[in-house]
């Protein structure tokens, strides 16, 4: 099944914040659950939401908060860009 840019960088990035001992059991229930839940819904592909979805049910609970803050730091980052994407140095 196809994974959208957006949804396998997302993947990448928040599966990077697991401890490494946990990572590939997280990758493997996750992408068979989006793949799963993407072919059950007659989807093509994988998008970012549905990715994050699959993670976050993949993720033992108590390392959940760790894909929260992951988030929360990615989702300033592109705030701060957003609100300096017109800003030039002279």
């Amino acid at each position: 099944m196809r994974w959208t840019d957006e949804a396998t960088e997302l993947f990448a990035e928040l599966i990077a914040v697991l401890p490494s001992s946990l990572r590939h059991t997280v990758q493997e229930r996750a992408e068979t659950c989006a793949e799963w839940i993407a072919s059950e819904h007659g989807r093509k592909e994988v998008d970012s939401d549905l990715a994050l979805y699959a993670l976050m049910e993949g993720t033992p609970a108590h390392m959940r908060p760790r894909l929260v803050e992951a988030m929360d730091c990615r989702r300033e980052t592109a705030d701060v860009r957003r609100q300096t994407s017109g800003w030039r140095k002279n």
